[in-house]
């Protein structure tokens, strides 16, 4: 007995079949055919837009202190030299510390790594005497010490990848308090002045308007 012949036109409708389910399994294993593909794409964007503009603002920042202390006039005083060379056999620093005065509504701050400079703002270099000058020296010393334009650097990068993380930004402000407390705890170890004295002279930073939040910056210059 001969085998029975499907019909043709069942042959086509089956054919046919086949192409639009074997179309259908391709457009659901190809990359653009995923339903997430889309939503991942935009939010791959919107992190990465955080990631530039965060770099960006601390570039520039960092840039426009770098010139700042770099077209400041070095500090020629006698005894802030003085200071800076004891401050720095204290602390063990054998890089050169340059020390700038420099204008404007800032803080006392320091820039730079391997060649670091401390900035301090001419209204401190005028009014404070040089007992308590001599302590606000010795505080961005600690900083150049501990390498804290590497760590405040480090910090920047994390917080700009980790920006939509709330923690991230928390902790930043927990670390930048620790580091500063760090640093006055070095002072009072390590120099003939009393806590209430070192605080005291706190105090007198703070009202001459130079005791405003620190500059987050690093330098590699």
């Amino acid at each position: 007995m001969l085998p029975e012949v499907a019909p043709l036109g069942f042959l086509a409708r089956g054919t046919g079949d086949a192409r639009r389910e074997a179309g259908a399994v391709r457009q659901t294993h190809e990359p653009g055919g995923q339903p997430g593909a889309a939503p991942s794409v935009v939010v791959f964007g919107l992190w990465l837009s955080g990631v530039f503009v965060l770099t960006a603002g601390y570039l520039r920042r960092a840039r426009g202190y770098g010139r700042l202390a770099r077209a400041s006039p070095t500090v020629t005083d006698p005894a802030v030299r003085a200071a800076l060379d004891a401050w720095r056999a204290r602390f063990g620093i054998r890089r050169s510390v340059a020390v700038v005065a420099v204008d404007g509504d800032l803080p006392a701050f320091t820039i730079g790594v391997l060649r670091p400079v401390v900035a301090l703002p001419r209204r401190l270099l005028a009014s404070l005497e040089s007992s308590r000058l001599e302590l606000v020296l010795a505080h961005e010393l600690a900083h150049v010490r501990r390498l804290d334009a590497v760590w405040v650097a480090a910090e920047h990068w994390l917080r700009a990848v980790y920006f939509f993380n709330p923690i991230v930004w928390i902790a930043g402000r927990q670390t930048a308090l620790a580091r500063e407390c760090v640093c006055d705890a070095m002072v009072v170890a390590r120099g003939a002045v009393s806590p209430a004295d070192y605080g005291r002279t706190l105090l007198a930073v703070v009202e001459q308007g130079a005791g405003g939040r620190r500059v987050p910056v690093a330098g590699l210059s």
